[in-house]
């Protein structure tokens, strides 16, 4: 079974690897006309790319708290960067698998519960996208007279049934089926979630400051290769490529965002080689600065897990 994954890991990369080099050598022509024009730029990306681990990591800190679980900077910032490591080498954003076994060790923090929690975050922050997604479509069809139904439709299915999830969630009591209370469990822990108004208003919060990274970012990724875009554009192709989170099979959801932004791009009049060079730079900031901070935590986190583990062992030969 371990091969069969090894061996699906290795075709997906094969597929991304040569669907990316065919398409690069196809638009080489586009491509060679791109320059960095201002590599200090480079700089504010760096940080905003940091604020973003830091983003991610509150939300994880502020969430967890629910459970009595009360995280120190290492453990919520280290979680952040090597979520995002992990989901570089691996499909199916395996870097949430290293976090749920982290706090599963260190803190006895149930899978269902974790499941829980991530749901809880996605369909806070994703409800916030939808609502900003609206607005930002709005936005573009008054000033630029640009209308997309499809992007629309999406935003405001995607907003209608996350409001639903949020006001409307039933408790369901357990039953004597192990497997099937596991899913009780993740709804109940849910309801438990949604009814922390403070938490909700904080996640909400973060989520809006995370939208207004993700466009700054994608702003001066444009400044880089010396091209002025006007932020509601870039608003709305950062909102339309988080929805591809829900085909995350690649490592790192390669192609699948870029396939999002490509589509997005196209019709608000961004060349396809524009979007892909700043999807390219953006990759190439974000991955080093979590190889970098993700293989110190990585270490730090490990030894936190390891003394957990030495001390529950401790204390079961002392009882």
């Amino acid at each position: 079974m371990k091969d069969r994954k090894n061996i699906y890991k290795i075709l997906i990369y094969i597929i991304v690897f040569i669907g990316s080099v065919y398409f690069l050598y196809k638009s080489k022509d586009e491509f060679s006309e791109l320059r960095i024009q201002n590599h200090i730029l480079i700089l504010p990306l760096i940080i905003l790319n940091i604020l973003f681990f830091i983003s991610n990591g509150l939300v994880t800190k502020i969430i967890i708290k629910i459970f009595d679980i009360h995280l120190s900077f290492k453990e919520w910032f280290g979680l952040s960067v090597t979520n995002t490591l992990g989901n570089y080498i691996s499909p199916f954003r395996g870097g949430l698998i290293s976090n749920a076994l982290y706090l599963k060790k260190r803190y006895s923090f149930s899978y269902s519960s974790f499941i829980s929690m991530l749901s809880g975050t996605y369909i806070i922050i994703f409800w916030i996208n939808s609502l900003v997604g609206i607005i930002s479509l709005i936005l573009t069809n008054i000033f630029y007279d640009i209308y997309s139904s499809i992007i629309l439709i999406l935003f405001v299915i995607s907003f209608i049934l996350l409001s639903l999830i949020i006001l409307i969630a039933p408790r369901f009591p357990t039953t004597r089926y192990t497997f099937i209370n596991k899913f009780i469990q993740v709804i109940n822990d849910w309801n438990i979630i949604r009814k922390k108004i403070d938490v909700l208003f904080k996640i909400s919060a973060i989520a809006l400051l995370n939208i207004i990274i993700m466009t700054f970012m994608s702003y001066i990724e444009f400044q880089l290769i010396g091209i002025k875009i006007d932020l509601i554009k870039l608003l709305v192709i950062s909102l339309f490529s988080t929805f591809s989170i829900f085909l995350s099979i690649t490592p790192a959801n390669l192609g699948i965002r870029e396939a999002f932004s490509i589509y997005s791009g196209q019709l608000l009049g961004i060349p396809v080689s524009q979007v892909l060079a700043i999807s390219i730079i953006d990759r190439l900031i974000n991955f080093s600065l979590s190889l970098i901070f993700g293989v110190y935590y990585s270490n730090i986190l490990l030894n936190k897990t390891s003394k957990n583990v030495n001390q529950k062992g401790n204390n079961s030969w002392n009882s």
